[in-house]
C-alpha cells in the first residue's frame, strides 16, 4: 500500500513537471533591451536595422547562447545574445496587433521608426535603406509597421511604396526603337531606345509617330515600330514628393524596371544629354518613360552644372572698340569670332528659349554641350559684326530691343562706328533668320544714379511702359532686365503682360526648376579671356 502511494505521488510531481513544462512553451518571452542591438535576417545574416535600448521586443522563441529570434516585419530575424542583453520576463499571452492590410515599402535611406507620429517622440528601431518592408496602414505622412518592440511609425519621406498602375491605352516596340524627341524648329532628334515588348503609356497620335510621355515631356515613337495592346498593370511606386532634378550620362545607359541590374530593361539612354528625374534611390535615379517608373544607377551619371546662358551687347572690331563709349558692354569682332569658332570646334548647339524654358519645366531632354545666347539693347554692330557669324556656324541668338529705338530710324541703315547705332524693323526682318527679337523695355533704359529707373518707377509707369512695348513689337515673351535689376513688382506686371522668361545678369547656370522670371547670364565683355569663357560655359 505505502508502494502504491509512493508511486501514486511520484507519477503525480512527474506530471506537475509536464504540466509546467508545457504552460513554460506556451508562454510568450519578452526582453527589455538594455541596449541597441544590430537585426540580421535568420537566413543569410544580411543586416535589416537595429533596435533602441530601453525598449521592450517580443522573441519568438528563447534566447539560446549565441543568438535571440524575432520576426522584423515579415522576415525570420535575430540578434546576437550577451550576458547583459536586458531583463527577460514571461508572459502567457502576447498583445494581439490589429492586421489593417499590408502595403509593400521601400526604404530609401536609412530609416528611424518613431513610437508616435512624431519625430520628436522615442525612436524605437532604425531600417535599413533597400530593404522591402510591410506598412499596415499610411496616411499620407507616415507609415505604420510593426516592429519586435511594438507599432511603430516611419516618415514616408524615407521612403518609396509600391503599387500598381494601369496604362489605359498602351503601345509595345515591335522591335528595339528610337525615341525621338522635336525642338522649336521642328528638329528631330534621338533621345532614347524603347526596348520591344515593354508596354508604355499612350497619350496621343499624330500620322507617323504615337506619342508618349518621357520625364515632364513627351516623346515620339514611329507608328510602324509599335503596336497599340490596350488596358495593362504595370508595376509602380509613390513618392512621397516628386522632385524634379537633372542628371547626365557617360555612356549608353539602361533603365531597369527595378533597382537591380538583373531586372528588365524599360529603355536605353543615350550618352551626353540631360535628363530628368523624379527622385532618387539610394544609389539610382528614378525616372518616369510612357507612364512607368525606371532606374538609372547613379555610377553612370555625370555631375552637370546646367545651361549656360551668354550676355552680349556691342560687337566691334579691335580698332574700333578702343575708343567708343560705353565699352564695358563691348567683345571686339575678333573675340567674338574666336568663341564662337570654339563652340563650333567642341559641337555645342545653341538652343532657342523655348528651349530653355521647358528644360526647365523638365519637359525638354537637351545635349550636354548647350547654350543659349542673348544680346540686349537692339545695337546695329550686333547686325553688323555678330550676324554673319552667327549665321556661318548655323548658330541662333535672342536679340532683346529698345522698342522706342526701332523707329528712330527707317530702312537698313550703313554703320557708322562713330556712334551709338539701333536696329529698324528692316533690320529685324533681315537678321529674323538668326536672332529672335525680344523685349528690353519701351523706353525704361537708364540709370539714376546705381539703380535702373524701371526699379525706381511707379509701377503704373512700368505698366504703361510694356504697354507701348507690346503694341509696337507685337508678341513679345522674354525680356532682359535694364543692367540685370529687377523687382517683385516689375516681375508681377510682366507677368500681367504675358511675358514667360526673364533675364538678370547673374552669373550662374539654369538648372531645372529654377524661376523663369530670375534667370541668370553670363555677362562677356572684352575682358573675358578665352579659359574664361571656358569657365562660364562650365568647363
Amino acid at each position: 500500500m505505502n508502494k502504491l502511494r509512493i508511486v501514486g505521488v511520484f507519477i503525480g510531481v512527474v506530471l506537475l513537471f509536464v504540466m509546467w513544462g508545457i504552460s513554460l512553451q506556451e508562454q510568450d518571452h519578452r526582453l527589455t533591451l538594455a541596449q541597441s542591438v544590430t537585426v540580421v535576417a535568420a537566413e543569410d545574416e544580411r543586416v535589416l536595422g537595429t533596435l533602441a535600448d530601453d525598449t521592450t521586443i517580443w522573441l519568438d522563441e528563447a534566447c539560446d547562447d549565441d543568438w535571440c529570434y524575432i520576426t522584423w516585419g515579415e522576415t525570420a530575424a535575430k540578434f546576437q545574445a550577451s550576458d547583459n542583453i536586458g531583463s527577460l520576463e514571461q508572459v502567457s499571452e502576447r498583445e494581439a496587433v490589429q492586421d489593417v492590410g499590408a502595403q509593400p515599402l521601400r526604404v530609401a535611406k536609412e530609416a528611424p521608426v518613431f513610437q508616435d507620429k512624431n519625430e520628436k517622440s522615442k525612436q524605437l528601431a532604425t531600417l535599413k535603406a533597400n530593404e522591402r518592408y510591410i506598412a499596415r496602414s499610411m496616411d499620407g505622412k507616415w507609415a505604420k509597421v510593426i516592429m519586435p518592440n511594438g507599432e511603430g511609425y516611419v516618415p514616408l519621406t524615407y521612403t518609396l511604396t509600391e503599387a500598381k498602375a494601369v496604362l489605359h491605352k498602351a503601345i509595345e516596340a515591335v522591335k528595339e526603337t528610337p525615341l525621338y524627341q522635336f525642338d522649336s524648329a521642328q528638329r528631330r532628334h534621338v533621345i532614347g531606345t524603347l526596348r520591344a515588348k515593354e508596354p508604355v503609356e499612350l497619350v496621343g497620335t499624330t500620322r507617323y509617330y504615337y506619342i508618349v510621355s518621357f520625364g515632364q515631356g513627351e516623346a515620339y515613337v514611329t507608328r510602324e515600330d509599335a503596336e497599340e495592346i490596350g488596358e495593362v498593370e504595370v508595376r509602380d511606386i509613390t513618392l512621397v514628393k516628386e522632385v524634379v532634378g537633372s542628371f547626365m550620362l557617360t555612356t549608353s545607359t539602361p533603365v531597369y524596371v527595378d533597382v537591380n541590374v538583373e531586372s528588365d530593361v524599360l529603355a536605353i539612354l543615350e550618352p551626353s544629354m540631360r535628363y530628368t528625374t523624379i527622385g532618387y534611390w539610394k544609389d539610382w535615379a528614378i525616372v518616369r518613360i510612357g507612364g512607368r517608373i525606371g532606374f538609372v544607377e547613379q555610377q553612370r551619371n555625370e555631375q552637370q552644372k546646367g545651361i549656360a546662358v551668354l550676355h552680349y551687347e556691342h560687337v566691334l572690331p579691335k580698332e574700333v572698340a578702343s575708343g567708343f563709349k560705353s565699352s564695358h558692354t563691348i567683345v571686339t569682332e575678333e573675340q567674338f569670332k574666336q568663341q564662337m569658332e570654339y563652340l563650333a570646334s567642341q559641337g555645342y548647339t545653341t538652343i532657342t528659349k523655348e528651349n530653355l524654358a521647358d528644360y526647365i519645366k523638365g519637359s525638354f531632354v537637351v545635349p550636354q554641350k548647350a547654350v543659349l545666347i542673348t544680346f540686349d539693347g537692339g545695337l546695329l554692330s550686333a547686325r553688323k559684326f555678330a550676324y554673319p557669324i552667327l549665321k556661318e556656324h548655323g548658330f541662333k541668338a535672342v536679340q532683346h530691343v529698345i522698342a522706342s529705338r526701332v523707329t528712330r530710324e527707317s530702312g537698313e541703315q550703313t554703320f557708322d562706328e562713330t556712334k551709338e547705332q539701333y536696329i529698324t524693323v528692316a533690320d529685324i526682318n533681315k537678321t529674323s533668320d538668326v536672332f529672335d527679337h525680344e523685349a528690353q523695355t519701351f523706353n525704361l533704359h537708364q540709370l539714376i544714379g546705381k539703380k535702373s529707373i524701371l526699379v525706381q518707377a511707379d509701377v503704373g509707369v512700368v505698366k504703361d511702359d510694356l504697354r507701348q512695348l507690346v503694341k509696337a513689337l507685337g508678341t513679345v515673351t522674354s525680356f532682359a532686365y535694364p543692367f540685370g535689376q529687377y523687382s517683385e513688382e516689375v516681375i508681377n506686371a510682366l507677368d500681367e503682360y504675358g511675358f514667360t522668361m526673364a533675364f538678370t545678369q547673374q552669373p550662374e547656370h539654369v538648372v531645372i526648376g529654377y524661376n523663369a522670371m530670375t534667370l541668370p547670364r553670363y555677362s562677356v565683355t572684352k575682358n573675358t579671356t578665352l579659359e574664361q569663357f571656358r569657365k562660364m560655359l562650365g568647363e
